[in-house]
């Protein structure tokens, strides 16, 4: 029994290690400041090899432009606003500017998540892409 809690023990110290740096994993060999994930909520960036989430207080959004956190009405953004999913497929929709995008899951509004800058949402697609791969209207040259 003494031997199985040993090799038990050094199961879970080698896992808690291996898991306890996948995070920072992510920041290996990128600059000071990468954005690995931005969403209304806030983002998560790399500082000092180690993965940092920066999270809007409050009722506050993360404004793209100046990644900064805002009161939703003093801002541009779609974040913070409402969004239909009533009578919508399952999916994901881009907004009006294609920055970021929602998801609907049965008529119900799931979340809002930004692209990371400098890609557009690719509402046929489904996914986060390069302005030269995103047909009209949803490229910036289309947008009023």
């Amino acid at each position: 029994m003494q031997k199985f809690s040993g090799c038990l023990v050094t199961v879970l110290l080698f896992g808690f290690t291996f898991y306890g740096n996948a995070e920072d994993a992510v920041c290996r060999n990128r600059q000071e400041g990468w954005v690995a994930e931005i969403g209304c909520w806030g983002y998560y960036a790399c500082s000092n090899g180690t993965l940092v989430k920066h999270t809007c207080p409050g009722a506050e959004v993360l404004d793209r432009e100046n990644m900064t956190c805002v009161d939703p009405v003093t801002t541009t953004t779609y974040c913070g606003k409402e969004a239909v999913c009533l009578g919508r497929k399952d999916g994901t929709y881009g907004d009006a500017t294609c920055e970021s995008y929602i998801t609907c899951l049965n008529g119900q509004f799931m979340g809002r998540q930004y692209c990371g800058k400098p890609l557009l949402f690719n509402e046929k697609q489904g996914y986060c892409d390069w302005k030269y791969n995103i047909d009209a209207p949803c490229t910036k040259d289309s947008q009023p």
